[in-house]
């Protein structure tokens, strides 16, 4: 103790371990999370009265963001599997071409900038396959992740048209893509990035406007039509662009536990 002492100085004591970062610290910036390493909140279904076990199908992945928007599925045949190796070994949700979860309607209403991270993994590629989509993106204010002729594809349907933008080529590998869409801007409306490469795909169709709407938030689909056949990791939405510092957090947050480029 008295050697301790004098290592450390008279009265001294050693720094406490910066706390680990986690999607929360975004505070209320942070609409949905979901995470697939956290075996915890994962159910066989909505009631939560049977956890899933590897192998089993999942019926409810629960939302960590504090907003109770829990991710369910009432049919057993288009419920997704745990698979404790479903992505570079980690645990994350396997969806067989017919599966998805989706949560109660999130109401966006009056925002304006919406981001949804995900960690994916594709095993077959079909243009329009859904990843994570809020509403249906026929309609007015939905928006969404998805795959548009082997690209990763950021799209809205805002007031006037389809805003998007693609980039990075569709392979069998892990990856992490940050779709970001702000209406409030006069061009370049959407942004697409890939394993944070350092130039996303910018591009805008349309002159849109105003604000989302309140919707739900298929995981896997494109509300319940062009299905994903692979596995989701984990899944990040917020309610604003992230600011540069924010965004190279949870970038390095998701890569480091998900082994992504």
């Amino acid at each position: 103790m008295l050697a301790l002492a004098h290592a450390l100085g008279a009265g001294s004591f050693a720094p406490a371990a910066a706390p680990a970062y986690a999607p929360t610290d975004l505070t209320t910036a942070l609409v949905f999370w979901a995470d697939g390493q956290d075996t915890a909140t994962l159910f066989t279904d909505s009631g939560e009265a049977t956890p899933s076990t590897n192998g089993s199908p999942v019926g409810r992945w629960k939302d960590k963001s504090g907003n109770l928007y829990h991710a369910d599925q009432a049919s057993v045949a288009a419920r997704p599997t745990r698979d404790d190796a479903g992505i570079n070994s980690h645990c994350a949700l396997a969806l067989d071409g017919g599966d998805t979860l989706v949560t109660p309607s999130i109401d966006l209403t009056g925002t304006a900038q919406i981001e949804i991270w995900v960690v994916a993994r594709v095993s077959v590629d079909v243009s329009g396959t859904g990843l994570v989509v809020l509403g249906n993106l026929g309609s007015i204010g939905s928006v969404g992740v998805d795959i548009s002729s082997s690209t990763w594809r950021a799209i809205a349907l805002g007031n006037v048209g389809y805003t998007s933008a693609e980039a990075g080529a569709v392979t069998a590998a892990a990856v992490l893509l940050r779709g970001t869409i702000d209406l409030g801007l006069a061009t370049n409306e959407a942004s697409i990035e890939a394993d944070a490469s350092t130039t996303s795909g910018r591009s805008s169709n349309s002159a849109n406007s105003g604000t989302f709407a309140a919707n739900t938030l298929a995981i896997g689909s494109r509300a319940g039509s062009l299905y994903l056949t692979g596995a989701i990791g984990e899944v990040v939405v917020t309610n604003r662009a992230l600011t540069a510092g924010e965004a190279t957090s949870l970038r390095t947050y998701l890569r480091t536990r998900w082994g992504t480029p």
